[in-house]
C-alpha cells in the first residue's frame, strides 16, 4: 500500500531469516515495516540507520514499561526526529499505562518521570496481605502493599496531555462511509437442565445474603460467579459439560439460523469459551456447514492468516468462529452477520469486536 500511495518512495518489508533481513537493510530504502518481534531481533541493527519517522501500530507492547519490546521500541523513539503512535483499541487499563505510552512521544517532559506521575495523579493506600507461608510447618506471611483507591488532578492530566493526543472518532471523518449496523437482541428461555443449573447457583448466592456473609465475598469470587452463571446461560458445554439435546438454546438457535436465514451469507460468531467453540465446531460439522476458528488454542501468526483467507476466499466456508483472539487488528467485513453467543461486559470491547466487521469498504 505504500508503494503503491506514495510512488517516489521505496517501501520494505523486513522478514525473512538474519541473512535475508541484512539484505534487505543493506538495499535501498526510504520506509522500512517491521513486526516488533523482528524489532525486538535485530533493535542493534537499526542502531545504524538515521530514523526521521517512527510510526508505532497499537499500544500492547508499549504499555508496560518493563518489557523487552518497550524497550527496544523506547530505544529508538528517543532518536527518532518524529514519533506517532497509532491506536485504536481504547487505551482502558491501568493509569501507568497511560503514561508508559505517552513517554514515547515526549510524555515525560510534559507529566514528569513515572514517579511524579503516579504521585500526582494516582491515590494509592497501604492495604495488608497475607501470603502463604514459603516452608511447611510455617505461617502465613503478612506484608503490606500500595492498592490504587483512585485518580486526582483529571483536569489538570487532561490538560497536559492535549497536546499530545489526537482523537479521532467515525463522526469526524466525514469522507469515510461506514456500515451501518442493524442490532438485533435475541431472548432465549434457558433448557430444563441449564434452569436446573442455575437455579443451584441463585440458592448458593441467596444463602450467602441470608448468612449475612456479603462483606466476606471477596470480588474476584463474586466476580467468579456471575461468569459461570453467564456460562450456564451460554450453554452446558461451557461449564465443562457434554453437549447434547438441550443443553444450550443459544447453539440451538445460531445453528438453525446457519442453516436458515443465514444460510447464504458469511457470519462470524464470538464466544467466550472454549467449550463453547468446540461444541459448535462439532455441530456445524454434523450438519454439513464449513467453518473456520480463531481462538487460543492456534496462535501460529501463519495458520490464522491461512484461515482468514479461506473464510474470505472460499464461498463454502460459511462461518468464522471467533474468541478474544480476533477482538483487534482483523478485517472480517466480508461477514454480513455478527452473532454474539457471549456478551462481554464491557461497551468498548464490545464496540471493538462489531468493528472486525463494521469497516470501510464492506457490501453490507
Amino acid at each position: 500500500e505504500l508503494n503503491r500511495m506514495l510512488s517516489g518512495m521505496e517501501s520494505v518489508a523486513i522478514t525473512g531469516n538474519a541473512k535475508q533481513r541484512l539484505r534487505i537493510y543493506s538495499s535501498s530504502w526510504d520506509i522500512a515495516v517491521l513486526s516488533k518481534e523482528m524489532l525486538l531481533n535485530d533493535v542493534d541493527a537499526l542502531d545504524q540507520f538515521k530514523i526521521g519517522f517512527m510510526i508505532v501500530d497499537d499500544v500492547d507492547s508499549i504499555r508496560n514499561q518493563g518489557n523487552k519490546q518497550a524497550s527496544a521500541i523506547g530505544r529508538h523513539t528517543q532518536r527518532s526526529e518524529r514519533v506517532l503512535i497509532l491506536n485504536a483499541t481504547p487505551l482502558q487499563k491501568k493509569l501507568e499505562d497511560l503514561w508508559a505510552v505517552l513517554s514515547h512521544v515526549g510524555g515525560e517532559d510534559r507529566l514528569g518521570n513515572f514517579f511524579r506521575f503516579r504521585n500526582r495523579y494516582i491515590q494509592r493506600e497501604k492495604i495488608t496481605v497475607w501470603t502463604a507461608p514459603k516452608s511447611a510447618g510455617a505461617g502465613p506471611v503478612r506484608r503490606q502493599i500500595q492498592k490504587v483507591v483512585g485518580y486526582k488532578n483529571m483536569d489538570e492530566l487532561r490538560e497536559r496531555i492535549a497536546p499530545l493526543v489526537l482523537k479521532r472518532t467515525l463522526d469526524d471523518l466525514d469522507d469515510v462511509e461506514m456500515p451501518a449496523i442493524q442490532t438485533n437482541v435475541v431472548m432465549l428461555d434457558m433448557y430444563p437442565r441449564q434452569r436446573e443449573k442455575y437455579e443451584e447457583l441463585r440458592r448458593g448466592i441467596l444463602q450467602i445474603i441470608k448468612d449475612g456473609k456479603v462483606a466476606e465475598v471477596k470480588k474476584v469470587e463474586a466476580l467468579a460467579k456471575i461468569s459461570y452463571g453467564a456460562r450456564i446461560c451460554t450453554g452446558l458445554p461451557a461449564i465443562g459439560e457434554d453437549d447434547g439435546e438441550e443443553a444450550s438454546s443459544k447453539l440451538d438457535w445460531i445453528v438453525d439460523h446457519l442453516q436458515g436465514d443465514f444460510a447464504d451469507d458469511k457470519v462470524v460468531v464470538f464466544a467466550q469459551n472454549k467449550g463453547t467453540v468446540r461444541a459448535l465446531q462439532a455441530r456445524l460439522a454434523d450438519v454439513g456447514i464449513s467453518q473456520e476458528t480463531i481462538w487460543g488454542e492456534e496462535s501460529n501468526a501463519m495458520l490464522r492468516q491461512s484461515r482468514i483467507d479461506r473464510f474470505w476466499d472460499d464461498p463454502t466456508c460459511k462461518v468464522l468462529i471467533g474468541t478474544a483472539a480476533i477482538e483487534s487488528s482483523l478485517n472480517l467485513h466480508v461477514a454480513r452477520h455478527l452473532i454474539f453467543a457471549d456478551v462481554v461486559l464491557n461497551q468498548a470491547r464490545m464496540t471493538q469486536l462489531a468493528g472486525r466487521v463494521r469497516r470501510q469498504g464492506s457490501a453490507y
